[in-house]
């Protein structure tokens, strides 16, 4: 997030943006999520506003409410509040349908275009029959596994630093699985955590795993990238980390998300449901 961006500063730019555009308002997290929103909102009819992170897009919006601002809405990523059963602090927030707009990118037939277009046909095969599932699965199955442990950190206010870190260190090559001894020494060493205790941590993650938890609500987008980046590396494929890096790969994932997928989602039905509860007013493009 921008340092100087504060939550009155965003409600300020959306009330700027009124004197210039009488219809409806977007408050999105960041510059990545405006990127893909404006390829489905209707330039005409909605404006769009970068709140530069979750906690100022709810404070902005919470300041435009109690002033009355009228025909704003916010779209936020749902993180780990639909697990912690948090609800949506406001009938002007939509949240994404899994942890973040990566993720709901993810698991759209998007993914397929990318594993298209950077994997090897036979090498994906031979992985799909060795670990006896898609790599679809197996890509969430492991950034949940790494979920449950921020989703840790965060409750317990741990102050882990997920950001930068190196997963080949915990990434078994053959199976792209997780290794969370590894994952815990990784992390806590990049984040200069060495006091915290191991047995406890493992202890806390053995009691928060639930089977009944939705992978695709633990896991983050990022991280869902940076190991299928490392497997198009080392497993599905022989790329250059250059062409795969994960900001490569999220771009690519942007591009190939259709708008035919957009309208499958819940987040799409939500903010329909708003435009029938603010007519005239409109967000989305027509006929989309």
């Amino acid at each position: 997030m921008k340092p100087y961006v504060t939550a009155h500063s965003v409600a300020n730019e959306v009330r700027m943006m009124r004197t210039q555009h009488r219809g409806a308002l977007m408050i999105v997290e960041g510059p990545l999520d405006k990127r893909v929103y404006a390829n489905l909102v209707d330039p005409d009819q909605c404006r769009i506003v970068i709140a530069h992170g979750r906690a100022n897009l709810f404070e902005a919006l919470q300041i435009l409410e109690d002033d009355e601002f009228p025909r704003v809405l916010a779209i936020a990523d749902s993180d780990f509040d639909r697990l912690g059963g948090f609800p949506s602090p406001s009938a002007n927030v939509w949240l994404t349908d899994f942890h973040d707009l990566e993720c709901m990118m993810a698991a759209s037939p998007a993914l397929g275009k990318v594993l298209g277009e950077f994997g090897i046909p036979e090498r994906m095969a031979a992985f799909e029959r060795r670990v006896g599932c898609s790599i679809a699965e197996t890509l969430v199955k492991g950034a949940a596994t790494i979920g449950y442990l921020r989703w840790l950190s965060l409750r317990e206010d741990l102050g882990l630093n997920f950001e930068e870190v190196t997963f080949s260190r915990f990434l078994d090559r053959d199976y792209l699985q997780v290794d969370v001894q590894s994952l815990l020494k990784t992390i806590k060493d990049h984040s200069k955590k060495h006091q915290l205790d191991d047995s406890w941590i493992l202890s806390e993650l053995d009691a928060l795993t639930n089977p009944s938890h939705d992978s695709w609500q633990l896991a983050c987008g990022h991280d869902i990238l940076e190991i299928l980046s490392f497997g198009l590396r080392r497993t599905l494929a022989t790329r250059r980390a250059a062409e795969v890096g994960r900001q490569s790969l999220e771009r690519s994932l942007r591009l190939a998300y259709e708008s035919r997928y957009f309208v499958k989602t819940r987040l799409y039905r939500s903010i329909r449901a708003w435009e029938r509860a603010n007519q005239p007013y409109r967000v989305l493009l027509p006929g989309l």
